[in-house]
């Protein structure tokens, strides 16, 4: 081999060394570097920088769509949320926001905000709440602390049109404002879909603040919905109940021939929606005078009633409803009362959270079977159900309810039918469990 070509060798040999080293030099740096920053899709996020999408919707990370194909088994719906169309979760989904408490007095609330008779519209500034385009139920609940009045002072649609305000009953969705908790479910009927888009909600808890609780139903109801309850017995002795049971209490409520009855008969009218009743607790409230009887005022609940109600001492976010059993109203001719319609979903240990139910009905004729029918009466009203026709012949919203006493609805229920309407309405609560 002569010089010429030696060296031509050796400078082949030295290129392909350098490209060797700068292979391996960038090999190595690649090892070094960071892996791209952020949780992946489907995701618990607070904040759009903890997702590598850099998108953080509805406490999830989230990616865009353009159609349930493009989306992880965490994210199966492909929905439009602030009309982009993003992999959505679907299920039962809670989002919770501070409220300021309420300015004091001639302290500058905006009172003319827009709010209805009564309302404190201005009270604090409004929840922007975003609902997509797969969310077939919306529940949103405001709670304050004591007995002050809790109430959604104004919700705007995202048409911008209003959807209740408290005090006003010009709206075509009714909404009753109630001590230390009041809720308001979506939709109400099928005659008024809940819409997808953007809504305004000013809400009011009294002067210590409060929350809003934005409870979400995404994606289609559950097919076969359970209905957790917590029961409370309150001092029953020398009740009206069958003297070979003993005094009703929540040990022998478990073994009662009596009892089963009137949960099975409340098990047979939710049944056609179909809700399952699921879990239930048993729970003794010692005797206090305040209860017995507990006064009512014109048919409406008393401080007294609330203090019941208050007891409940399961947790926040606990998925069942409670229910009192106490020995009489007075006025005795009331048989069952519910604190509001809807309920406050699962908020415990307020003046509004709960039913109550007296057995002094028993000593009149009625039966354990015809306890339960009042009581899936009034769970139904607690899951958003108002009476079909109410005593003074005002009617609901729902197009296929007929009027008269031939629905579980009635003021003075007799009969257990639910129509179609009425059964859409109580599968989009998100207080159900659809586990």
């Amino acid at each position: 081999m002569d010089v010429g070509a030696l060296a031509m060798q050796h400078s082949h040999m030295r290129r392909g060394l350098s490209r060797a080293v700068w292979s391996l030099a960038a090999l190595l740096l690649a090892s070094c570097e960071e892996p791209p920053a952020g949780a992946p899709a489907g995701a618990v996020c607070g904040a759009a920088s903890e997702c590598a999408s850099a998108r953080c919707e509805l406490l999830r990370c989230v990616t865009p769509c353009a159609s349930a194909a493009d989306c992880p088994a965490a994210l199966p719906a492909c929905a439009t949320l602030a009309g982009e169309l993003l992999c959505l979760p679907v299920g039962e989904l809670r989002l919770t926001r501070a409220l300021a408490p309420a300015p004091a007095a001639g302290a500058g609330a905006d009172a003319g905000a827009g709010a209805g008779a009564g309302a404190d519209a201005g009270a604090v500034a409004p929840v922007e709440v975003e609902v997509p385009s797969h969310a077939s139920g919306l529940a949103l609940l405001v709670r304050g602390g004591g007995a002050d009045l809790a109430q959604l002072a104004e919700v705007t649609g995202p048409d911008g049109a209003r959807v209740a305000a408290a005090g006003d009953d010009t709206t075509a969705v009714r909404y009753q404002p109630s001590p230390g908790a009041s809720a308001l479910v979506l939709p109400q009927s099928p005659e008024l879909p809940l819409l997808p888009g953007r809504y305004l909600v000013r809400a009011s808890a009294g002067a210590a603040g409060g929350s809003l609780e934005v409870r979400y139903l995404l994606g289609p109801p559950p097919a076969s919905p359970r209905l957790h309850l917590h029961l409370h017995f309150v001092g029953l002795a020398g009740a009206c109940w069958p003297t070979s049971e003993g005094t009703l209490d929540a040990a022998r409520a478990t073994q009662s021939v009596g009892f089963r009855a009137l949960l099975d008969e409340a098990r047979r009218v939710l049944g056609q929606v179909p809700i399952r009743i699921g879990d239930i607790t048993y729970q003794d409230l010692a005797p206090d005078a305040r209860w017995d009887p507990l006064l009512l005022t014109s048919g409406r609940t008393t401080p007294a009633f609330g203090a019941l109600l208050s007891t409940g001492s399961a947790p926040d976010g606990d998925h069942a409803l409670d229910v009192f059993f106490i020995k009489s109203f007075d006025p005795s001719a009331v048989a069952a009362l519910s604190s509001s319609v809807p309920g406050p979903l699962d908020a415990h240990g307020t003046p509004s959270s709960g039913t109550v139910v007296a057995l002094s009905p028993l000593c009149g004729g009625l039966t354990p079977k015809d306890l339960g029918r009042l009581l899936a009466h009034e769970l139904a009203h607690l899951l958003g159900l108002f009476h079909n026709e109410e005593a003074d012949g005002t009617q609901d919203t729902i197009a296929d309810t007929p009027m008269g006493p031939q629905n579980l609805m009635y003021w003075s229920p007799t009969a257990i039918e639910l129509t179609p309407g009425q059964r859409f309405v109580l599968l989009r609560n998100p207080t159900l469990d659809g586990r």
